[in-house]
């Protein structure tokens, strides 16, 4: 059964559970980044072994797996050991910060600078507090809203 999925500029992806793995169906459509000639993550490109790798994330933010960790609020062994790895909420917190930092690309520039807003940028419509502090406490549909609201022209 398919979990709730985003759609972003850079696809659709969608999330299927098998047990206590997740396995990514993955379709990109870039036509709109590469015509802005925009720097983003492909999800193809990030996934190994039908899922996303941890180290190929970190790779592409020029960061360490145990920033990523921190980031979104999971053990450094959540994301070295393969069984860990392979858990839905592992394979959830990754693919959410993905879609986010690729959702913001248009309008910061590239998937870097997207990773910076996201670690220290306050947003004043929730309290001041950044995208990583939001994702951590839950609100992540909240965020996602926010943001494309905001993409469209909206008020915070």
């Amino acid at each position: 059964m398919p979990d709730r999925s985003f759609v972003t500029l850079t696809g659709h992806i969608t999330c299927y559970r098998h047990t206590n793995e997740v396995t990514l169906d993955c379709q990109s459509d870039c036509r709109y980044i590469e015509a802005k000639g925009l720097t983003i993550m492909e999800m193809r490109e990030l996934i190994e072994d039908q899922l996303i790798s941890p180290d190929r994330l970190a790779e592409h933010l020029k960061t360490t797996k145990r920033e990523i960790g921190e980031t979104l609020g999971i053990a450094p062994e959540s994301l070295s050991r393969r069984q860990r790895i392979a858990s839905v909420s592992v394979q959830m917190s990754l693919r959410h910060l993905i879609e986010i930092l690729n959702t913001v690309v248009p309008a910061v520039g590239n998937s870097l600078m997207a990773y910076a807003w996201y670690r220290s940028e306050p947003i004043v419509g929730f309290g001041g507090r950044t995208p990583e502090e939001i994702v951590k406490d839950g609100e992540i549909d909240a965020l996602k809203s926010h943001i494309l609201r905001r993409l469209e022209g909206g008020y915070a």
